[in-house]
């Protein structure tokens, strides 16, 4: 039993060093947090299902080929390039949490004002 907890204190160890490899087409730091962002979102509106189907631009695949102008491929190995540096990709989904919470704060008084309003 220990050298169970021996081999997963030496897993977690040894992937926090192993770093992807660059991908081909990379994407800077900035862009991914981004991208990261922008999907946050539109996997929130999908799981309220208050969207309508035929809006193709909540669609993973398009949103990043319309606005990113990046494929699918492109987006997954640069996301396990970022990911395999756990403290960087920690720090990357931090600040995708400082936006969220920094619109949500901006939002909410226009939410609170349509609210009113539908009450009246």
């Amino acid at each position: 039993m220990k050298y169970i907890g021996l081999l997963v204190v030496l897993f977690f160890m040894s992937c926090d060093r192993h770093e992807a490899p660059k991908p081909k087409v990379f994407v800077e730091e900035n862009i991914m947090i981004d991208i990261m962002y922008d999907l946050t979102i539109v996997q929130a509106i999908k799981s309220t299902g208050e969207y309508v189907l035929a809006d193709s631009s909540l669609e993973v695949k398009n949103l990043l080929r319309d606005k990113y102008k990046i494929d699918e491929k492109t987006w997954i190995a640069n996301n396990k390039y970022y990911a395999s540096n756990l403290k960087k990709y920690n720090a990357m989904i931090a600040e995708v949490h400082q936006r969220l919470e920094k619109q949500k704060l901006e939002m909410e008084p226009k939410v609170k004002k349509v609210e009113d309003k539908s009450k009246k």
